[in-house]
């Protein structure tokens, strides 16, 4: 009876029960992701960028955590250390009102803001909606740490097409349909979208160039009818929305030089260690990412719906689609971008009476099994994580490492590995500098970094590169892994263990991390106090 009685009002409320399960399923994956420990580096030296300025109340103009990078910055540089300060200094004011929980709460809103944006674009069937959510919110989550400002520019992506969208379906003529009037409200919101965007994420090029885009292919739409162009008023508003939005876009540090380093920061440069910046392919041959397959079948989606019915797409949305998509695939840094792009484009095509049940048959049973299989993978993760309430995983993080230098006040200048390098710099920066760490504002410094990582033999007036390396940097002390993840020793601890000078006084195995001073009289006290017997790291 009470079964009944639900399934009644299921159908007077016009729910059905197959999207409720698929919202189920997202939100249970959603859930797992989003209560992982804190995994991304750079996350920390943004937190820590993020801190310096609301304690000095201007932005850096050198760089206040490194001792290696030379005072005359780089443009690009420049821009690394200024362009995300809103989003910095927001980071921070939540750390302050609710520590790294608050942070992780962060992660929970940010997702919320940018399902709810894509709920809104999607116009079709309410199964496939919700499928495809799925799918949506597993791609990006497993891709994407949602802690870093990064992913504002995926939200704001979606926000800015939210609005170009809006701005398009009013101003389309139609049987009936009253003629758009003018619309101050669109600019007005571009305007302050594209004002954030700039000054909290170098993405926000990425709306500019959207801005122009459909300014210049709606205007194109006017040399014929059978382009369906809007009405003269309805396209006057969105060409004082983008005007309004591009002028506000440049109200940042680095106004118009922003554009050049933006969407691909260093790429091109002598040295640079970031798969991120690879194609798709490479980054899926690199990392073994097996979500990278969730974005090929998406563009292989959009390939062969655009195929089938090429006069059905719109010329505006088909240079955004073969843009965006064209991008996300040769930088994998930036392949969310092309999902939140489609998704109206699936709404209309798989909507279709002739296609509807297939479309169904495919993508449902698709998205329950890739939610089920990526949250699988983090599951007995976030489980113990959210048991512990402790977000910072000291084997992924050098903890115990940090405390050890902070509390015997190792003197000197530091050698670090890259991958630590930005959580070094929360512990213990300004006053400690770091050697190395993810923003990478010089390439020189970044290759000599992997130089002495790799333990390089080969000679320079007699002397060993890497050794040649940590002298000239006054280098005293040297936090790194013993070894790798797989369990491979890595060659600056194998080399540093086998050397009469340097003195192992620390090695926490569960984060693989170990110390090693140099034997000079400013490290005799801790040497006297922590060395470990000496024998070969293997």
């Amino acid at each position: 009876m009470m079964s009944c009685m639900i399934q009644l009002q299921l159908k007077r409320l016009k729910i059905n029960r197959l999207p409720l399960l698929l919202y189920g399923v997202l939100i249970c994956a959603s859930t797992v992701f989003l209560l992982k420990p804190i995994s991304d580096n750079d996350f920390f030296w943004h937190l820590k960028t993020g801190q310096w300025i609301w304690e000095h109340g201007g932005l850096p103009d050198h760089d206040v955590f490194s001792y290696t990078v030379p005072a005359d910055l780089t443009e690009s540089a420049r821009f690394i250390l200024t362009s995300y300060w809103l989003s910095q200094v927001s980071l921070y004011a939540v750390f302050l009102l609710g520590e790294m929980t608050g942070i992780v709460f962060l992660r929970f809103i940010l997702m919320a803001a940018l399902l709810f944006v894509m709920f809104r674009r999607w116009k079709g069937d309410e199964t496939l909606r919700a499928a495809l959510l799925a799918l949506f919110s597993v791609a990006i989550l497993k891709f994407y740490f949602f802690e870093r400002p990064q992913v504002l520019s995926l939200l704001f992506f979606a926000m800015l097409l939210c609005l170009l969208e809006k701005i398009k379906t009013a101003a389309l003529p139609g049987p009936g349909k009253i003629p758009a009037t003018f619309q101050y409200r669109p600019a007005v919101s571009t305007a302050l979208l594209m004002l954030v965007w700039a000054n909290s994420h170098g993405g926000h090029s990425l709306g500019q160039v959207t801005l122009l885009l459909f300014i210049v292919m709606e205007a194109v739409k006017f040399l014929h009818p059978s382009l369906r162009p809007m009405d003269k008023m309805g396209y006057a508003s969105l060409l004082a929305a983008g005007a309004a939005g591009l002028a506000c876009s440049f109200i940042n540090p680095n106004t118009y030089n922003a554009l050049g380093f933006s969407l691909i920061t260093n790429v091109g440069a002598a040295y640079n260690p970031i798969q991120e910046y690879s194609s798709l392919p490479e980054f899926f041959s690199m990392s073994g990412a097996g979500v990278v397959l969730l974005y090929y079948f998406l563009m292989a989606l959009a390939v062969v719906l655009f195929a089938a019915s090429p006069k059905k797409t719109d010329i505006a949305e088909a240079a955004l689609l073969a843009g965006i998509g064209y991008y996300s695939f040769m930088h994998a840094r930036f392949a969310g971008f092309f999902p939140i792009a489609v998704l109206p484009f699936f709404g209309r095509r798989l909507s279709g009476d002739r296609i509807i049940r297939w479309s169904k048959v495919l993508l449902v049973p698709l998205a329950v099994f890739a939610a089920v299989f990526f949250a699988h993978e983090e599951w007995s993760l976030a489980l113990s994580t959210a048991k512990e309430g402790r977000w910072i995983s000291s084997r992924r993080f050098p903890v115990e490492a940090a405390d050890f230098i902070l509390a015997n006040s190792l003197p000197g200048n530091m050698y670090n590995s890259y991958d630590w390098g930005g959580y070094l710099i929360w512990r213990l920066a300004p006053e400690r500098k770091v050697f190395i760490d993810g923003r990478n504002l010089d390439a020189s410094v970044s290759l000599q970094a992997e130089l002495i990582g790799m333990a390089d033999a080969s000679l320079v007036s007699g002397q060993r590169m890497w050794m040649k390396l940590l002298q000239r940097y006054g280098v005293t002390y040297i936090i790194t892994a013993s070894h790798s993840p797989s369990g491979e020793v890595m060659p600056l601890a194998k080399a540093l263990s086998e050397e009469r000078q340097w003195v192992q006084v620390f090695s926490h195995r569960p984060s693989r991390s170990v110390i090693f001073v140099k034997d000079v009289r400013e490290n005799a006290q801790v040497i006297n106090k922590y060395a470990m017997p000496r024998q070969t790291i293997n």
